[in-house]
């Protein structure tokens, strides 16, 4: 059985990938990073993800996703004035208006796109009647999601002492957040033409995500990344949770705390996009999906009792299973683990198709994959015939043999005996018609048995 489970894993290897280089961990100048392939959920790197940090505008992602879960997107809201009770008038803004009226889709792009803090102030008071309300429900979703490192005293992530989270929490309420279709377009948007309203002219809103931003003077442009939000204050530092896609890896890289440095151009250098894009080019190098079971390779076999004809019959994964692994993975901590449904086999007949048992694959000790085990064909049950056809065949040949001799035996002893009572029946009823023929037809001895008898 070995033997067939690494001879189909060198298969895999050979038709569905090379096995790469090995890619070195990034050295990450952050407080906390994560970097999380979303379609497995595994984490392929992390730095003091259960470090205390301070969110920034990354708060604004839980915001939109209380939006999104208590409002329609063609809702209309009405900017109040208490939307502006604790706003600094430094921060970053839409330029919302007291008494102007919006979308909350129109909000939605106000918040994630120019990460306006009135516009998170403007959805609290809406959904809930004060900001204190909302940031309490906000306190409430971060525990349903998990988190136990997070606590919030605003919706827009103006810097408070007791406003703060960790890496791990924030990747629990983004990957929430990226459950819902309308958060990853807006957030994959980078320009939005937003109508005027009663109180202002048209906007044109940009990103703060520099990574999807395609520009010729754009050095921080990444084709792979399409999300999600930028954070900073002087406390957080240069923060930025993004997705970056290439097939079939998805990955979620978020880095908080990492500095502001000023090049000898003069320019900025914003830390979190530099940072962004090690960890995602780590993901991308370091990790690949391995197809290692086919559902065209048998991989086990189970033992088949009154069969028509072999005494096994042949069992393939019922789903092909890709894994995550490392691209220096060391082939000898895959493990197969195959459970028959009985290890003493079952009793034909057999269908194809039938589950027959289960098949987990594992590295270094855990559990990437399972799947069904199903018989890849048809077994017919035994009989009569067959039976004698398959005669002194097979593993228990010596049983059949004697078992076949009886039958023989049997069968020429009821053919003897068979013949024997058609002979007797036939001499009883001979003997009953020369006793029943008439007296001219009989002979004079004959004639006087007769008359003794009668």
């Amino acid at each position: 059985m070995k033997k067939i489970l690494s001879a189909l894993f060198l298969c895999a290897c050979l038709l569905f990938g090379t096995v790469f280089a090995a890619a070195e961990k990034p050295e990450i100048n952050a407080k906390a990073a994560m970097l999380i392939e979303r379609n497995s959920g595994e984490i392929l790197f992390e730095q003091n993800a259960d470090e205390k940090v301070y969110p920034a505008s990354l708060t604004k992602i839980m915001t939109a996703l209380l939006i999104l879960e208590n409002c329609r997107l063609t809702d209309r809201i009405t900017v109040p004035e208490a939307a502006f009770a604790d706003i600094d008038a430094s921060g970053s803004t839409a330029d919302l208006q007291p008494g102007e009226e919006l979308s909350v889709e129109q909000l939605l792009y106000c918040t994630m796109l120019s990460s306006a803090n009135e516009a998170c102030n403007v959805a609290a008071v809406h959904i809930d009647g004060s900001i204190e309300a909302f940031v309490a429900r906000m306190n409430q979703r971060a525990a349903e999601l998990g988190c136990t490192g997070t606590h919030f005293v605003n919706a827009h992530g103006l810097h408070n002492e007791e406003h703060y989270t960790t890496a791990r929490d924030l990747s629990r309420i983004t990957l929430k957040a990226l459950e819902n279709n309308a958060f990853r377009t807006i957030v994959s948007t980078p320009k939005y033409a937003m109508d005027a309203t009663n109180l202002h002219k048209a906007r044109k809103l940009t990103t703060t995500n520099q990574m999807i931003i395609d520009s010729e003077t754009n050095r921080y442009y990444d084709s792979r990344v399409s999300g999600v939000k930028t954070g900073f204050t002087t406390p957080a530092g240069r923060c930025l949770i993004a997705t970056a896609e290439s097939a079939p890896l998805r990955l979620l890289s978020i880095v908080c705390g990492c500095e502001t440095t000023i090049l000898e151009s003069g320019d900025l250098e914003f830390g979190s996009f530099p940072e962004t894009s090690k960890l995602i080019n780590y993901g991308f190098d370091a990790f690949t999906y391995q197809t290692v079971l086919n559902t065209l390779y048998p991989v086990a076999e189970m033992p088949v009792s009154r069969s028509s004809g072999a005494n096994f019959v042949s069992l393939a994964p019922k789903e092909e299973v890709s894994v995550l692994l490392p691209s220096d993975y060391d082939e000898s901590k895959i493990v197969y683990d195959v459970k028959l449904i009985s290890e003493n086999g079952v009793t034909a007949p057999v269908d194809a198709g039938e589950e027959l048992g289960t098949i987990t694959v594992k590295y270094g000790g855990k559990a990437l994959g399972s799947t069904k085990l199903v018989s890849i064909a048809r077994v017919e049950r035994a009989t009569l015939l067959t039976f004698l056809k398959t005669g002194i065949s097979g593993s228990q040949g010596w049983l059949r043999s004697v078992l076949l001799i009886l039958i023989l035996g049997a069968c020429l002893v009821g053919i003897v005996w068979f013949v024997y009572r058609i002979l007797t029946q036939r001499k009883k009823r001979s003997k009953r018609r020369h006793d029943r023929r008439p007296p001219h037809e009989l002979g004079r001895s004959d004639w006087f048995e007769r008359e003794d008898r009668s």
